[in-house]
């Protein structure tokens, strides 16, 4: 007697699927077992620097700003409901927790002048530069 086998083409494709759907699982699950720390870029213009850091779901008043023998210091603390009552969390991704990021300034920058502003999750730092570090054009007479 002949067995039939269905045939079955995408059953490689299924396997696959369940495999990287696995490997995703613990990336993910190894994603939130690391600490969050805000994503920052730092720009040059002529007379400031102008810091910009990612703290999206983080309320102004728990963001703070230090400045201590030229090394700029934001921390703060992002907080995310983690509480499911009653209910089953099938995934967490969004990250949570304290943070803390320090930078250290050039000599240039006038710290007393620092001014901090935030709008949309996103803290932007200016730091003025000394006068006497900002670029100077010098006129070329004809004579």
């Amino acid at each position: 007697m002949n067995k039939l086998t269905q045939y079955k083409p995408f059953s490689a494709f299924s396997l696959f699927d369940s495999e990287l759907h696995n490997l995703f699982n613990q990336l993910s699950n190894h994603r939130s077992e690391t600490k969050w720390v805000p994503a920052v870029d730092i720009i040059e213009a002529d007379d400031h620097f102008e810091l910009y850091a990612e703290v999206p779901g983080v309320l102004q008043e728990d963001v703070k700003i230090a400045i201590e023998d030229n090394i700029l210091t934001i921390s703060g603390e992002k907080n995310v409901d983690t509480k499911s009552e009653g209910r089953n969390r099938h995934r967490v991704e969004r990250s949570s927790g304290k943070f803390e990021r320090s930078f250290q300034l050039p000599e240039t920058v006038e710290v007393d002048q620092t001014k901090a502003d935030y709008k949309a999750g996103i803290l932007t730092i200016s730091l003025p530069k000394a006068e006497k570090t900002k670029p100077k054009e010098i006129e070329i007479k004809v004579g």
